[in-house]
């Protein structure tokens, strides 16, 4: 069984999945700590600063490729936009299923605050410009 979590940065999904596989005594993979370890060399903030949004994302699509195929009991954590950029969605409902954790603006906007964990799309939003960024989004 493969088991795909999307939803937007902060919703949980790498908690969830976590808890998920441990339950289903299944692997659990982080898509973004697997492309910091297989792809990128560096953190994912790292390298998005370093080279921008769209070069992440052709690694991120090559790995999503590489897992699609690989291992048949699986729950993975991706990143918020992995759903957004080419055919993944498509990808991952073919190899298994997704689950789409979805939370209120204003929660995302609260753990997004707090959270100690860098985030290459928001670093530079000012709190006052962040909810109404989620919100777009």
């Amino acid at each position: 069984m493969r088991i795909a979590f999307v939803g937007y940065m902060g919703a949980g999904k790498s908690y969830w999945g976590k808890k998920i596989a441990e339950v289903l005594n299944i692997e659990f993979l982080d898509l973004d700590s697997f492309l910091e370890e297989e792809y990128l060399g560096k953190p994912v903030f790292d390298f998005v600063q370093a080279k921008g949004e769209l070069p992440f994302r052709k690694f991120e699509r090559e790995a999503l490729l590489k897992l699609s195929e690989g291992k048949e009991d699986l729950i993975l954590a991706t990143g918020g936009g992995t759903p957004c950029y080419y055919n993944n969605m498509d990808l991952m409902n073919i190899a298994g299923k997704t689950i789409y954790l979805k939370l209120h603006p204003t929660s995302i906007f609260s753990r997004l605050t707090h959270s100690k964990k860098k985030r290459p799309l928001i670093i530079n939003k000012p709190p006052e410009e962040l909810l109404s960024f989620i919100e777009k989004k």
